[in-house]
This record gives structure tokens, sequence and C-alpha cells, in this order.
């Protein structure tokens, strides 16, 4: 696949443009009066970006350790924070849907969530910026997301349409597409740096 193709489908799932969808849904979560859902969205969403700063973080800083415990070869040293986000949220949209549609939840997020981390995986390897395991890991940890949200929403999903979260979702994604947050620099310079500092395990002799 062409360069420009891979970056296409990848910059859908960079922070610049999944925080103003995680946003816009929330809002109108909250002017529906869901609070029940816009708790779980709120509980699910964050609960995946923080266990992945966590991993980062954790990587960056300890990752000399890898090979001394023999996990080298897993190549695992910054789990794919476009891979997890692009399951959890477009999971989350899809389960609203799945309330009005008679589809379960959990299968109907899981499977969203699914589809989401293989398309952006694939960039995400293809382009060379994460291994397949960081890939495999952050769609677990989006899929957990994916299976929490759906739980902790319950029946409330099928209170009212998500049709207009779907429509405003589609519009944050149209409108930030090809924006960029550098996250990940600032993760590896700053909070790495901090957690070598606080952990003493992470200071290598």
């Amino acid at each position: 696949m062409h360069f420009a193709a891979l970056m296409f489908v990848t910059d859908f799932a960079d922070q610049a443009v999944i925080l103003p969808v995680v946003a816009v849904v929330f809002l109108i979560l909250l002017a529906q009066r869901r609070w029940q859902v816009a708790s779980a969205w709120m509980l699910a969403i964050p609960g995946v970006l923080g266990t992945l700063l966590v991993l980062k973080v954790a990587c960056y800083a300890c990752g000399w350790l890898l090979p001394a415990l023999g996990l080298d070869q897993l190549a695992l040293r910054s789990p794919s924070g476009h891979v997890a986000s692009a399951a959890v949220v477009s999971s989350g949209v899809v389960a609203l849907q799945a309330g009005r549609m008679r589809v379960g939840a959990i299968p109907a997020a899981l499977t969203a969530a699914l589809a989401a981390a293989v398309v952006i995986g694939v960039t995400r390897v293809l382009l060379g910026a994460h291994s397949m395991a960081e890939v495999v890991v952050a769609a677990a940890i989006g899929g957990a997301g994916a299976v929490a949200f759906a739980r902790l929403s319950g029946r409330h999903l099928k209170e009212k349409s998500g049709l207009p979260i779907a429509m405003a979702a589609a519009i944050m994604l149209v409108v930030f597409h090809g924006s960029h947050l550098p996250a990940e620099a600032v993760i590896q310079s700053a909070a790495a740096a901090t957690l070598r500092q606080w952990v003493p395990a992470c200071q290598p002799d």
C-alpha cells in the first residue's frame, strides 16, 4: 500500500482526531441527559488511554530491562495509542447504535473494536511505527475498554437513538483529520524521565 494511503488511514486515529470525538460524544450524552452512559464513556475511554500512558511510560523508562528478562524478542517498546484509541472509541459509537438495532451491545462493540484495531494496526505496522506485539497489546486494551463501556452502560444504551452521536463523530473525524498531536514525543521525553527518578528499578547501573 502506498505511503500516502497508509498515512491517510492512520491519521484517523491520531489523538488530535480522537480527543475531539471523545469530547463531542460526551457532550451529546450530557445534552441527552444520559447520565449513566456518559459516566460509562468517561470511565472507559480515559481508562484505556490512562492504561496506555502507564505502559508507554514504563516501556520508555524501563525498556532496558527487556533483554535482561528475555523479552527483547517481543519488540514491545510502546503499545500503539492509535490502535487502542480507535478500538475503544469506534466500539463505543457502534455500541450506541446497537442498542436501537436489537444487536447485542457487547458483541457489536467487540466486533467494531477488532475491525478498527486490524485496520489501524496494519497501517502502524506497515509504516514501521509499531511492532505486531505492540499492536496486539493495544488492541487487547482497547477491546477491554469496549466491553467495559457496554457493560457499564447496560440497558441505558437503548434509551435514545445513537444516530446524532454517530453523525457528530463522523463530522469530527472529517474536520480534524490530518491534525497531529505529538503525544509520543512528550511521553518519551518527559514522563519516562520522571519515572526513572521515581522507580529505582528503572535506573540502569
